[in-house]
């Protein structure tokens, strides 16, 4: 594909002509953190702790048995750092309102 043809896939290059056909569109700049986060591919990825406290996968099966097995280890012993979430708070209540 050319960089054209995937310039015109872009939301603000079709929306418009379609909005009358489209379902209700919003859209947020996004916080250079947020993209920083997307980007990274240096360990793990978590899902962003809400600010309130509400479940990003609300419909997803829990198996409490494979929840308990699940650890994520980086590094041996000493060297391994507990992964903290991060969360985006501003960008949470702006997608919010």
């Amino acid at each position: 594909m050319k960089d054209e043809e995937v310039n015109r896939c872009q939301i603000q290059e079709w929306y418009p002509k379609f909005k009358s056909v489209s379902i209700r569109t919003l859209s947020h700049e996004l916080p250079e953190s947020f993209v920083q986060y997307l980007l990274d591919d240096s360990g793990h990825f978590l899902l962003p702790v809400s600010v309130s406290n509400e479940d990003a996968l609300p419909n997803r099966i829990h198996n409490s048995e494979e929840e308990e097995d699940y650890h994520v280890s980086e590094g041996s012993g000493d060297e391994a750092e507990p992964s903290v979430a991060p969360s985006f708070p501003e960008l949470e209540l702006k997608i919010k309102k």
